[in-house]
């Protein structure tokens, strides 16, 4: 273990890409199962109550792809924002460690 934390921005950016390939498979998962309905004669005369629920089982499962959907997309969003963040730090802590080294007379002058 080196003791130390390093953030891979392009890892980051790479990873929210692959969420959002998630995000775009589960809204087409959701398409789905809102395009297709049953047919009230599905399950024939004497399964014809079965349609009904089959149907309410289909659209919370659409829903549920729906809520599964925007959290991945949200998800990919906060790990841009995190690698962006991340970036912007290790920009500015390095800048402020080269002006403090410009101040104590340049590089190596320690």
């Amino acid at each position: 273990m080196t003791g130390m934390i390093a953030l891979d921005f392009d890892v980051l950016n790479d990873h929210a890409q692959k969420v959002d390939q998630l995000a775009a498979d589960v809204s087409q998962t959701a398409g789905s199962l809102r395009s297709g309905g049953v047919s009230d004669r599905a399950f024939g005369t004497f399964g014809s109550f079965l349609v009904a629920a089959v149907q309410d089982v289909g659209d919370a499962a659409a829903a549920a792809s729906a809520s599964a959907q925007m959290a991945l997309g949200s998800t990919a969003d906060e790990l841009r924002a995190v690698a962006e963040d991340a970036r912007e730090l290790e920009q500015s802590i390095a800048a402020s460690l080269r002006a403090i080294e410009l101040e104590a007379g340049g590089p190596g002058a320690w």
